[in-house]
């Protein structure tokens, strides 16, 4: 249990100072605004921003899902296939 908090930390907090939760995108520097148009934590927020300000806009909103969307199925099937291993 104590590794996956530790990968999970790991992978999270870079995630998420390199998004656009703390500070908008324009105001990072050039190599970082790189780094946050392939953040799954970034899409994520710009759609609740989106929806909480402006209502349903679903050219933010769309491609949001389909990247949580993404990380739910290769999750899954992860999970999937580690159970099957330990249990078989």
């Amino acid at each position: 249990m104590q590794s996956v908090f530790a990968i999970a930390g790991f992978l999270t907090f870079p995630l998420l100072f390199m998004s656009t939760a703390l500070t908008p995108a324009s105001f990072m520097p050039e190599w970082m605004q790189s780094v946050t148009r392939f953040n799954p934590i970034s899409y994520g927020v710009d759609a609740i921003r989106v929806l909480m300000l402006s209502g349903f806009d679903w050219q933010t909103i769309l491609p949001a899902l389909a990247v949580i969307g993404s990380l739910i199925a290769i999750t899954m099937g992860a999970v999937v296939y580690q159970f099957r291993k330990v249990v078989g």
